[in-house]
């Protein structure tokens, strides 16, 4: 867990966290085209969702070891 005292990069951070939010809503929802709900993995993980959490943990554990 980050705590306050740990100054983390606002931006990457920022970048990293969208980026696993936006594939956590596409593996369960897929996207809205029109007004039709297209693809979607039906709530199973994806290789890029799992990527992007990685990318996120390595941010993460890079700005607690400093």
């Amino acid at each position: 867990m980050v705590t306050p005292s740990i100054p983390v990069e606002t931006e990457e951070l920022r970048k990293k966290a969208k980026a696993l939010v936006d594939a956590v809503t596409l593996d369960d929802s897929g996207m809205l085209i029109g007004q039709v709900w297209v693809g979607g993995n039906g709530g199973l993980l994806s290789r890029d969702t799992i990527k992007a959490a990685d990318e996120l943990r390595k941010v993460l554990l890079r700005e607690e070891g400093k």
